[in-house]
């Protein structure tokens, strides 16, 4: 994973997820961070971000991982993701995996599927520190196009609440019609 700024070390130890959106909910780029202690503003910033060529267009996409410090100009909002306490490593492996599997394309795989496949992907490791009801959060506070995007892709049979209902459907008592 790509890293800008200084060298940064965080604690080890498991620490209180965060969902961040910059520019307005509806329209937000999304990322991740972990801050440096529960409660903190300082910690580390995960995301893809543009690279843009000598035209000023944007020409690809990478992971990055960066310190950042949570202020009111530089975020539009922050949530904490419901129950979702992990440590550093196991947030840059699960951002790796994603990037590395799924890219990035901006009506279908972009910055808020990313944070919403993290965090699932987070759920599928690590379910002792990030379970089902951390990406219900997440996911509720996708884009209506965030999430039909996720429905069209099927992702749904990997979203908790899928996988309850179909869990509940099969416990449900049967009737034979014979």
């Amino acid at each position: 994973m790509s890293s800008s700024g200084s060298s940064y070390s965080l604690p080890t130890g498991p620490r209180q997820l965060h969902r961040v959106a910059f520019e307005g909910e509806d329209t937000a780029h999304w990322a991740l961070f972990l801050p440096d202690r529960d409660g903190g503003a300082r910690g580390i910033l995960v995301h893809v971000g543009a690279n843009k060529g000598k035209s000023g267009r944007k020409e690809n996409h990478t992971l990055r991982s960066s310190p950042f410090l949570i202020t009111s100009s530089t975020a539009q909002s922050v949530f904490p993701i419901a129950h979702a306490a992990v440590t550093e490593s196991q947030l840059t492996r699960a951002a790796e995996e994603v990037f590395q599997r799924k890219g990035y394309r901006l009506l279908t795989n972009n910055c808020q599927h990313f944070c919403i496949d993290v965090v699932t992907e987070l759920n599928r490791v690590w379910p002792h520190s990030v379970p089902p009801e951390a990406v219900i959060d997440v996911a509720s506070r996708g884009t209506t196009i965030t999430n039909l995007t996720r429905w069209v892709r099927r992702d749904r049979l990997n979203d908790p609440r899928a996988q309850q209902a179909e869990e509940h459907d099969g416990n449900r008592e049967r009737i034979s019609i014979s």
